[in-house]
């Protein structure tokens, strides 16, 4: 079992400072502490070219864009979506976006700059990055580093991770070369429009399910996360379905989504009736609407009155229909979510799995499912055909069709139930 860590005056080791603060000396001693560590997330708030040079060991670099050290402190969702969006974003490679994903779950955050100020009320990236930290509340405890980095590197030496010499002093190309890569992500895009466009599907990344006012701007009224690491936001909702099927983007992990392709389509399928319903209820209507406005000019025009059988006044702009569309996510929406989204277009639509790629590439250029996710879409697309004839001869003998899932199974094996 590990030991709760020490809050702020609790350690023998840290001195007296301002409340919202961590000594040097007692982040020493956490960090020599397994059991602590293990409960600790460390972040430097510097810019990456700083970190790279030489930073405290087990930090991860989480630098915030300018935007957000300029504007003004943002509370609740807001800042939650922030945090999303900042996770999700190019601005922090695989360690930091692992260490994002971790805050929930650790104990106590530390944040530090280049020095930093005392206490919370400091300015500088390491106050503002734990002020939204606070703000979004995922966390126990938030702390700034006394001193930022220059205390720590000068007290703690033994405990500070530095670019050797021909890294970065003289050469940008030494930082560069240091610097981690960044995955690239586009914004989340409508892949497929089904109907006249009367319902869409949508593929994004971390951020979009995070911004509930997006999502209503965007008339989003499903969402389906296909992740392990990204949590379900919203979920108490009652104007969003959501659905969440934890697979992780390994090669490895084709087999654990194939048997929840089912499950995924059904969602979609539903959301697209939603979405028909929804439709054919605005156009009767509005056909009443006409209807009645028709017979209101007619008698009024019977009375003989000029006045009343004028043009009626013009209508009203029409209300914005409800959520509709579906959002289908994953971490950076380049291949579980396009798997999800080609997976419907080859069921729905009747696609080939390269007709169905092909057609969200146009919209979302970065769609990549790995080569697992690709080789189920074949197989789903190939099937597809065979298991929409098969389901016609089950219903015509008055059996309940199987899943597609059941009909793969089927087909490996050569069996036709």
């Amino acid at each position: 079992m590990s030991r709760a860590l020490p809050t702020s005056g609790e350690s023998s080791s840290q001195p007296d400072v301002p409340d919202g603060t961590i000594s040097a000396s007692a982040l020493a001693e956490l960090l020599h502490d397994t059991l602590s560590s293990d409960q600790l997330v460390l972040i430097d708030a510097r810019p990456s070219f700083a970190h790279h040079r030489g930073h405290i060991r087990s930090a991860v670099n989480v630098c915030l864009p300018a935007a957000l050290l300029r504007g003004d402190p943002l509370l609740g969702e807001a800042a939650s979506g922030a945090l999303a969006a900042l996770e999700a974003s190019d601005d922090l490679d695989t360690a930091g976006r692992l260490a994002m994903q971790r805050l929930p779950l650790c104990e106590r955050v530390v944040v530090y700059d280049s020095g930093g100020g005392r206490g919370a009320a400091a300015g500088g990236p390491a106050a503002s990055l734990a002020a939204l930290l606070r703000a979004a509340g995922d966390v126990a405890e938030v702390q700034l580093l006394e001193g930022g980095y220059a205390a720590f590197s000068s007290s703690q030496p033994e405990l500070v991770a530095a670019a050797p010499p021909s890294a970065g002093h003289a050469s940008a190309k030494g930082v560069l070369d240091l610097t981690p890569k960044r995955s690239s992500a586009t914004p989340a895009r409508v892949v497929l429009r089904l109907d006249e466009g009367r319902f869409c599907v949508w593929v994004g990344g971390r951020a979009e399910p995070a911004n509930r006012e997006q999502l209503r701007a965007r008339g989003i009224g499903h969402v389906l996360n296909v992740t392990k690491e990204c949590p379900t936001h919203f979920a108490d909702d009652p104007e969003l379905r959501t659905l969440r099927v934890p697979v992780e983007d390994e090669a490895d992990a084709a087999a654990e989504l194939a048997c929840r392709l089912d499950e995924c389509v059904a969602f979609l399928r539903a959301a697209r009736a939603a979405a028909a319903a929804e439709a054919a209820a605005v156009e009767a209507e509005a056909a009443a609407e006409a209807e009645a406005e028709v017979g209101a000019s007619l008698g009024a025009g019977a009375d003989g009155d000029p006045s009343t059988s004028s043009s009626p006044p013009p209508r009203p702009p029409p209300i914005p229909p409800p959520a509709v569309h579906a959002l289908v996510h994953c971490f950076m929406g380049r291949s579980r979510s396009v798997t999800v989204a080609a997976a419907f277009a080859c069921a729905e639509l009747g696609m080939g799995a390269e007709e169905a790629l092909a057609t969200i590439r146009a919209a979302k250029p970065d769609a990549a499912p790995n080569q697992g996710f690709r080789r189920l879409l074949e197989r789903w697309a190939d099937s597809a055909e065979d298991a929409v004839e098969w389901g016609r001869r089950v219903k015509a003998r008055g059996e309940e069709p199987l899943s597609i899932c059941s009909v793969l199974s089927a087909l490996a094996g050569g069996g036709d139930r």
